[in-house]
């Protein structure tokens, strides 16, 4: 598609967006007007060039996601954080997996499917990304641990579903596995997981040193800080095969420890509102493209698999939110989190961008195809 025309359409985007005020959820409606749009293009003629717009894996791999971790990296309150990072990183990890086999036997079930295939989906859908509920929560004054529960899981469960999706995608390749290979994917596993973290601390020390030191203010900070989360991306991902959103959330926490107390009240209000309106931007355009990337039609086909496998989803949140969340408070003697905060992190785990992506990345991988036969008829 010429420059020209997908300028024209990012911009006619974002347009739309500006005038959806209705009281429902905004990101709901963004994925609506995608829709809309999708449908609309195929009816107008001069909405023609809109057929040509497609999301790839690449687009939101490394512009959007980059800048939404760095954000929420960057507002997060990282002492919080460390206070809560057990039952964070009990449910970025271990929860995780346990609820991507669950989605994954569950599907393969109902829908007559190879087990490993269906394991591609359950780490595709077990991540969470609540930007509409952490919206809410400052819009509504929520408790600071709610929201750094809640926030920080998505940071952390990320990345595990980065990697465990690209590791049974490699077992799908192979076209094999046994218990031997177990070993080497948990070390491959935390290679990964930590390698991603332990580059992100380096770079963002690296970068924090830089703007202390030279003292750089105003805009050359907003720079530095905007090169510092696509740079701790891209370096993990391509020159180290690491995690590229652990490199991104840790650079954003070691400067939010680092540099953010350092600053001038007016300066730290330019930081974060500017990053708030790039953020603002990328999550626009990133539901309306979600939401333009539907096929309605195909959805309307498969309503009834569809159902079932979004109660399994629900359903899988459910089984270790109210498990591996209180067992690991009372092992470890943390502050309670309530029965109504356990409501509101099971409701609260929506799933968004990471999933397209990877769904985006499925389209593309040609030898998972032979390992796909046309499912047996559904059990529903």
């Amino acid at each position: 598609m010429p420059i020209a025309e997908t300028v024209f359409i990012v911009m006619a985007f974002l347009m739309a967006a500006i005038f959806a005020k209705v009281p429902i959820p905004y990101t709901v409606i963004l994925v609506l007007i995608g829709a809309s749009l999708q449908w609309l293009a195929e009816q107008i003629a001069v909405l023609e060039p809109l057929q040509h717009l497609s999301l790839t894996p690449e687009i939101i791999l490394f512009i959007f996601l980059p800048a939404l971790i760095f954000e929420a990296g960057l507002g997060i309150h990282a002492r919080q954080l460390a206070k809560d990072i057990a039952p964070i990183l009990m449910l970025a990890i271990p929860a995780l997996l346990i609820s991507t086999f669950i989605i994954g036997y569950g599907v393969s079930w109902i829908a007559g499917i190879p087990f490993f295939v269906a394991l591609v989906f359950g780490a595709l859908i077990s991540a969470t990304d609540p930007v509409a509920v952490i919206a809410l929560f400052k819009e509504l004054g929520a408790p600071r641990r709610l929201t750094i529960l809640v926030e920080g899981e998505s940071l952390f469960n990320d990345a595990t579903a980065i990697v465990l999706f690209i590791l049974v995608l490699g077992i799908l390749a192979v076209g094999s596995f046994s218990a031997n290979d177990f070993p080497g994917i948990i070390l491959d596993f935390c290679i990964v997981f930590l390698g991603g973290a332990f580059l992100g601390v380096v770079i963002g020390s690296v970068v924090s040193t830089i703007v202390s030191g030279m003292k750089i203010l105003g805009s050359g900070m907003l720079v530095l800080t905007l090169t510092l989360a696509y740079m701790a991306f891209i370096v993990a991902e391509h020159n180290f095969h690491v995690s590229g959103v652990m490199a991104v959330t840790f650079s954003a926490l070691v400067f939010g420890l680092i540099v953010v107390p350092r600053l001038p009240e007016a300066e730290l209000h330019s930081l974060h509102s500017t990053w708030e309106f790039l953020t603002n931007i990328c999550n626009t355009l990133l539901f309306i493209l979600i939401g333009y990337s539907i096929n309605l039609a195909n959805l309307v086909s498969i309503l009834g698999l569809l159902s079932l496998t979004i109660l399994l989803v629900i359903l899988a949140r459910a089984s270790v939110i109210y498990s591996l969340v209180p067992i690991t408070v009372r092992l470890l003697k943390l502050p309670a989190i309530t029965w109504a905060e356990r409501h509101i992190m099971w409701w609260g785990g929506l799933k968004g961008g990471l999933a397209i992506a990877n769904r985006q990345h499925l389209y593309s991988a040609h030898s998972l195809i032979h390992y796909c036969p046309p499912p047996k008829e559904n059990r529903i």
